[in-house]
C-alpha cells in the first residue's frame, strides 16, 4: 500500500505540535538547527554593512563574494552527495560545521587592502554550507515516515527560518 500525497489528511499545527513532542530525537534535532539559526540571524545582518563601511567594498565586490559562494556550492554539490553516500549524513554535518564555525574568524583579520581572507570566506562557505544543507535535509527525511514526509519538513523549514528572523531582530 503506497502512500498517496493527493489523499486528504488534516493537517495543521495540531499534527506538527505532536510530532515533535512523541518524536523526541526529532524535536532534539530541530532544537539544535533552530538555536544555530538563531544564533546565525544575530550575526548575518552585521556582515555586509561591515564589508562595505569598514573594509571598504563596492557593491559590485560585495556580489562577487556572493557569485564566488554559489559556483562554489554548486561545484561541491555533488562532492557532498557522494560523500553522504558513503559515510552517512552525521559525518558530513559534523565536517561541515567543524568548518563553517570559524569561518566569521577571517572579517576581523581583514583589512580594504587585503580581502584575500574575505574571498576564501565566500569560496569556504560555498562548499561547506552545501554539505551542512544536504546533510540536515537527508537526516530530516531519514526521521519522517513517508506519510508524514511533509509535516517533518514542515517543521524543517518552519522552526529554523523562524529562528533566524528572531534572532536578526535583536
Amino acid at each position: 500500500d503506497r502512500f498517496n500525497p493527493a489523499e486528504k489528511r488534516k493537517s495543521g499545527p495540531s499534527e506538527l505540535l505532536g510530532i515533535l513532542r512523541t518524536d523526541r530525537n526529532f524535536f532534539r534535532y530541530v532544537r539544535v538547527l533552530a538555536i544555530y539559526n538563531f544564533l546565525q540571524g544575530i550575526a548575518s545582518p552585521i556582515y555586509i554593512p561591515y564589508m562595505i563601511k569598514t573594509l571598504k567594498m563596492s557593491f559590485t565586490t560585495f556580489c562577487y563574494f556572493g557569485i564566488l559562494a554559489s559556483i562554489a556550492g554548486a561545484f561541491s554539490n555533488i562532492i557532498w552527495g557522494r560523500l553522504i553516500d558513503k559515510h552517512g549524513n552525521k559525518p558530513v554535518l559534523l565536517t561541515s560545521t567543524l568548518f563553517l564555525i570559524p569561518l566569521p574568524l577571517v572579517y576581523p583579520l581583514s583589512t580594504p587592502s587585503f580581502l584575500l581572507l574575505i574571498y576564501l570566506d565566500a569560496l569556504l562557505t560555498g562548499i561547506f554550507w552545501i554539505g551542512f544543507f544536504l546533510s540536515t535535509l537527508n537526516m530530516t527525511l531519514g526521521f519522517a515516515t513517508p506519510e508524514k514526509r511533509d509535516q517533518y519538513l514542515a517543521i524543517f523549514s518552519f522552526l529554523p527560518a523562524l529562528t533566524a528572523t528572531l534572532g536578526s531582530l535583536l
